[in-house]
């Protein structure tokens, strides 16, 4: 098998450097060279390889590939359905109409590229195969070697797999309460299943589990305060029973003993879920304050419970109690880990200090990150693995809570194998890892479903595609049908390709400023970069400066030939803030900066700023017209700034969005005639400068809120616009032909 696969890595990279030279005219051929260590200053090697860390079984290819299973349903005209268009590998048609104010109105998505964020994990019975749970379906892997062999798409996001005991039948529970059934011996789908009289509007979890015989299914949604239990005869696919429970503080289910478990502030009721007249009520011990309790949902709580149902474990965001529920009483409890973990609000440099020594901004914490992230079980009920948000996972001991081992990883799933010699994490940044359970060494890793996709940008050529993803690898696509073609190395928050496309730069999360050299095959980093992540990047119009924005709140100009700062400014003064988008007029004479949740800031020379669009806006991001004479400002509200003569701003414009919600993108066309503004709820398109809506493309319901766009790229000639969004899907628009 490693020959087979030393064989493909091979192939691959001979088509990648194939395609590179039978495309690009302004881009030499990449030199491909193995990864060597970088220093500062000197060239260190740029690699191109087919994955960061796997081989995919099917070879690349530029003929489309087709789906095993039924044809998706038709797309309403005014919705655009992420699951009804192409993926990865299926070439999409020839566009040369670039996307002007006469054609707007009939943009379309034409393609989706990747392979989407990991949701969940499970590994089948006999510990043969991995699946992986997506946004657009579930992706099988030989679980011995991580190599892909099928994707089973699905009409909605999966949030949880259940294997049938046979092996034979997979169960999918989707976001929308709904379940797909798939038959693994012809990779097809066998059934739809409808919660009944129940019309789930937004996402929902739904988790799915089969009888020890595999005779029935039983899915469990949770809708906010209620849990739907429902369960089927997988003979028939026919529905036997159908209620509801009230959610209490937490619930778990015990797919072993068919057993579903609501905790509230009065006890622990225990539902069976094979007898649904069988139910028992423990009272909580009276050993744990209230205060433990009412911390559960607070700070996403979850219940461990043995196979055999005789004891619980139960975590509660910083703190574990083993239950015995036989003896009715709390065993031990582990409290050694912090309360709370600090908050992300104010987590920066000094550079960020105001005068008094704080932080000059506000800032509300949109999430509640528990110390504690997920704790399980290990099939025989003798270990328990904790996974903590600071960065490292332990196996102890599950009948006193000793330690075993602790190593530096942090998983936010878990599938153990049946046999206890190994285990599948699924890692916050996409990462899939198998290791070994005695010891927790690795033994085997997956990069297919990067967490987070952060960057975009289109070589000038427009035959490839950079995206930037959060588990430290630039991924280049192929525009011409969205083959993977090879990863550089780092987490890139910002991306932009010089005009002679020669170098393609990169903003890092740790603060490095990286130049990829496409014709040497190399990249270098500045000498002494930002002090925490580069939010920002753009080239000067003569390509020799480089314009940065960090969250060490400063932003830097450097010189590219001779690779130095040439300037480092703090545009706040005396009350700094962290930098969210740059932008330089063409003769480089202005600097414009976005502060992060704020307004929008003039620099000149090394002036702290000049204020020129208002902080209530609650602006996320900003864009700069190709001829430099308009400023485009986006988020609660639409702002068009003229620059006049020496780029003094004019009156701001102030639009209206049509789709309600606030803007997260946003961008002008290359010719500079259109505004191009994305929400959660779609993406509307306004001629510059007079600001007039002229088309909206909605999306649908599954994609909007819980799965915001992150960055918007645009094709050289303007026929193409690329939206990545944070499930690390890149979604393709352009005129439908």
């Amino acid at each position: 098998m490693l020959g087979q696969n030393k064989l493909l890595a091979i192939i691959f990279i001979l088509l990648f450097a194939t395609i590179l030279g039978a495309c690009q005219k302004t881009i030499p051929d990449a030199v491909l060279t193995p990864v060597a260590t970088t220093s500062t200053i000197s060239t260190s090697t740029l690699t191109f390889t087919p994955s960061p860390t796997s081989i995919r079984t099917l070879p690349p290819t530029l003929t489309p590939t087709f789906e095993p299973t039924e044809t998706a349903s038709p797309t309403p005209e005014a919705t655009i359905q992420w699951d009804s268009k192409s993926l990865s590998l299926t070439p999409i048609p020839f566009i040369a109409e670039s996307i002007t104010a006469e054609n707007v109105a009939a943009v379309d998505a034409i393609a989706v590229w990747g392979n989407g964020k990991a949701n969940t994990i499970a590994l089948s019975p006999d510990n043969s195969i991995l699946a992986v749970g997506t946004g657009i379906g579930v992706y099988l892997y030989e679980s011995y070697n991580f190599l892909f062999f099928a994707r089973l798409p699905t009409s909605d996001t999966v949030q949880s797999i259940a294997f049938s005991p046979y092996e034979n039948t997979i169960a999918l529970g989707l976001a929308r309460g709904n379940i797909e059934i798939f038959d693994l011996d012809q990779l097809s789908l066998v059934r739809r299943l409808e919660i009944p009289n129940v019309a789930f509007t937004g996402p929902h979890l739904t988790e799915t589990l089969f009888s020890y015989d595999g005779s029935r299914l039983t899915s469990v949604t949770d809708s906010g305060s209620t849990i739907h239990v429902n369960r089927w005869e997988t003979a028939t696919w026919q529905s036997t029973a159908s209620f509801t429970l009230t959610k209490g503080l937490v619930y778990y289910i015990n797919p072993d003993a068919e057993i579903l478990g609501v905790l509230d502030s009065h006890g622990l009721t225990l539902q069976s879920l094979a007898s649904l007249e069988d139910v028992t009520t423990l009272a909580l011990p009276a050993s744990e304050p209230s205060a433990y309790w009412e911390n559960i949902p607070l700070q996403n709580g979850e219940i461990a419970p043995s196979s055999a149902g005789g004891f619980i474990l139960i975590n509660n965001g910083n703190t574990i109690l083993h239950w015995d529920l036989l003896e009715k009483s709390i065993t031990y409890r582990l409290d050694q880990y912090p309360q709370a973990l600090p908050d992300p609000c104010y987590q920066a440099p000094n550079t960020c200090r105001n005068a008094q020594g704080g932080f000059s901004w506000t800032c509300t914490t949109t999430t509640n990150t528990a110390p504690i992230e997920t704790i399980r079980l290990t099939p025989d009920d003798t270990a328990l693995l904790i996974a903590t948000n600071d960065t490292y996972t332990e196996l102890r001991n599950s009948a006193n809570g000793s330690l075993l081992w602790r190593l530096d990883a942090q998983f936010t799933d878990v599938s153990f194998s049946r046999f206890m010699d190994f285990f599948i994490g699924l890692k916050s940044d996409g990462t899939i890892e198998k290791r070994n359970l005695d010891n927790g060494a690795l033994l085997l890793s997956l990069n297919q479903h990067p967490g987070q996709l952060l960057s975009l940008a289109f070589s000038p050529n427009e035959k490839i595609l950079a995206a930037g993803y959060g588990d430290g690898w630039v991924r280049i696509y192929s525009t011409f049908n969205g083959e993977l073609l090879g990863v550089l190395d780092g987490t890139a928050n910002v991306l932009q390709f010089l005009q002679d496309g020669y170098m393609l730069a990169a903003g890092l999360a740790d603060g490095k400023v990286r130049v990829f050299d496409l014709g040497k095959g190399s990249y270098f980093d500045f000498y002494n970069g930002h002090y925490d992540a580069v939010n920002a990047l753009t080239f000067s119009a003569d390509g020799k400066t480089i314009l940065t924005g960090s969250q060490d709140c400063t932003v830097s100009l450097w010189d590219v030939n001779d690779r130095f700062r040439s300037s480092n400014i703090t545009p706040g003064g005396k009350d700094p803030f962290q930098i969210e988008a740059v932008a330089i007029t063409e003769k480089s004479e202005n600097l414009f900066v976005l502060a992060k949740d704020n307004g929008v800031y003039q620099v000149l020379d090394t002036n702290p700023g000049v204020l020129i669009a208002p902080v209530d806006a609650k602006l996320a991001d900003m864009a700069l017209s190709p001829d430099t004479r308009l400023l485009a400002a986006a988020g609660s509200s639409i702002w068009l700034i003229p620059l006049k003569t020496q780029g003094q701003p004019g009156n701001p414009l102030k639009l209206s969005s049509s789709t309600g919600d606030p803007v997260l993108v946003v961008d002008f066309t290359p010719n500079g005639a259109l505004l191009t503004a994305v929400s959660a709820e779609g993406m509307e398109f306004f001629s510059a400068p007079d600001g007039k809506s002229l088309a909206v493309v909605r999306f649908s319901p599954n994609s909007q809120h819980t799965n915001p766009p992150v960055n918007l790229a645009n094709s050289a000639n303007g026929s193409l616009i690329a939206l990545g969004r944070q499930d690390g899907l890149i979604h393709i628009f352009a005129v439908k032909p």
